[in-house]
This record gives structure tokens, C-alpha cells and sequence, in this order.
């Protein structure tokens, strides 16, 4: 499994068994329901084949495991042990695990979908430091090389 220890000890392996590009990066763009508006997008999309696996990026607990039919479709959230770091994974066609259950990273959390607010199959990943929004490109660049 590709992984590289980022920040503050902690470890991050790779969403995907393969390299899967960003389609869609962080921060303000044009919302894609909204014609003429800009909207600020909290993390990345990621383009993929409906039903390829998404992995845990962080071994940790599922604080959320949902549907939620207005933004998010299918969704999984995994806090990391120390409670610093929350991944977020969106649109999911179908989630792979359970609200409370301990997650190892490299896990399969769920499948690539369409589901809630969407216009195509890709992975919507949030990586939240200390409840903050940041970017997921730095660290899924520094995984992909490996």
C-alpha cells in the first residue's frame, strides 16, 4: 500500500489500489448546479469508474456512515485516533462500512457513485485538520509517487 507519513506522526495511505486523477480541485469555483455563481468546494473530486473501491486513507473510527439525499449521496467520515485528522468520502454508489466501526486504513469504505448532489461517478475526499477544511492535493500528490 502506498503511504507517507505527512504531518505530526501521522500516516496516510493512498484512496485508490491505482492512481485516479483530481478532477475538480479545493477551494472557490464554478458551482456546476449554479450557472454565473462561485461556490467554495471543501475538498477534491476525483474521477472514477462507478463501483471502483475507495480505501480508508487513515486506520480510525466511522463517525459517519449516511445518505444524505441533498449534498453528499452516500458518505463516510473516519477520525483518526489521536481525533486531529477526519476524512470525508462522498457520492459513494454504496458505503462498505458501519457508524462505530474501527477502520484500518486501506479498508474498503465504500464505491465510487453518482449518488446525492453530482453530475458524474467520482469521489468526493474531504480532509479536515482539527475541524478545519484543507487541501487533500499536497498529500495525494506526496502518495501518488510512492
Amino acid at each position: 500500500m502506498n503511504e507517507t507519513l505527512i504531518s505530526g506522526g501521522t500516516f496516510f495511505g493512498y484512496p485508490f489500489m491505482t492512481f485516479v486523477p483530481i478532477v475538480s480541485g479545493f477551494g472557490p469555483r464554478a458551482d456546476p448546479f449554479h450557472p454565473g455563481q462561485i461556490e467554495n468546494h471543501n475538498g477534491v473530486d476525483m474521477g472514477g469508474v462507478p463501483g471502483t473501491p475507495a480505501l480508508a486513507m487513515i486506520s480510525g473510527k466511522c463517525s459517519a456512515s449516511a445518505f444524505d439525499p441533498d449534498l453528499n449521496g452516500n458518505y463516510v467520515r473516519i477520525d483518526s485516533d489521536d481525533g486531529i485528522w477526519q476524512i470525508g468520502y462522498a457520492h459513494f454508489e454504496r458505503c462498505n462500512v458501519a457508524f462505530g466501526e474501527y477502520v484500518n486504513k486501506g479498508h474498503i469504505v465504500g464505491f465510487v457513485g453518482s449518488t446525492g448532489h453530482s453530475t458524474a461517478p467520482h469521489l468526493h475526499l474531504t480532509i479536515r485538520k482539527n475541524g478545519q477544511a484543507i487541501d487533500p492535493a499536497p498529500i495525494l500528490n506526496a502518495l501518488k509517487g510512492l
